[in-house]
C-alpha cells in the first residue's frame, strides 16, 4: 500500500473537527459562565442606565449586586436541578460565579431598582457623580 499524504491530511482535519465540535459543545458554555458570563445588554434612557443579565434558573435570593463607582458586580448561584446520575449530557453551569460590568458612569443606587423575572435580571441605575460602594436590593 503507497502511503497518501492527503489522505492523513483529511483524518488529521476530521479529527480536529470533532474535537472542536465536542470542545463548542461541551466545554465553552462551561467556560463562559465560568470566565464571567451570563450574557448581558447595557441600554440608556432618560439619563439612566438599564442593565438586563441573563439568569436562567437562578432564584432571586440566590443574587447579589454590588456597585461600586462605574462597576456593577453580580454575584449569582445555580444549583443542580437534576440528578447528576441521570445525566448524558451537561452543559449548563451549575455552582457560583460571578459578572462585573463596566459603565460608562458613576450611578446612584439610591434610586435604583432591580427585578428577577423570567430569567433577566433588570437593574435600573441613575447618574451620579459619587464613587460610593453600595449593594441594590432586589424587589
Amino acid at each position: 500500500m503507497i502511503w497518501n499524504p492527503i489522505k492523513e491530511l483529511e483524518k488529521v482535519f476530521s479529527q480536529m473537527e470533532d474535537f472542536y465540535d465536542d470542545f463548542e459543545e461541551d466545554y465553552l458554555p462551561q467556560i463562559m459562565l465560568k470566565e464571567g458570563a451570563p450574557p448581558f445588554d447595557l441600554a440608556e434612557e432618560d439619563g439612566k442606565l438599564i442593565l438586563f443579565v441573563d439568569l436562567p434558573g437562578v432564584d432571586e435570593e440566590d443574587v447579589d449586586i454590588e456597585v461600586k463607582g462605574k462597576n456593577v458586580l453580580i454575584y449569582a448561584r445555580r444549583d443542580k436541578d437534576i440528578e447528576e446520575t441521570k445525566l448524558i449530557k451537561e452543559q449548563r453551569f451549575k455552582g457560583t460565579f460571578r459578572k462585573k460590568i463596566k459603565l460608562p458612569y458613576n450611578v446612584d443606587t439610591e434610586d435604583s431598582l432591580a427585578r428577577l423575572k423570567n430569567g433577566v435580571l433588570k437593574v435600573i441605575l441613575k447618574r451620579s457623580q459619587d464613587e460610593e460602594k453600595t449593594n441594590i436590593e432586589i424587589e
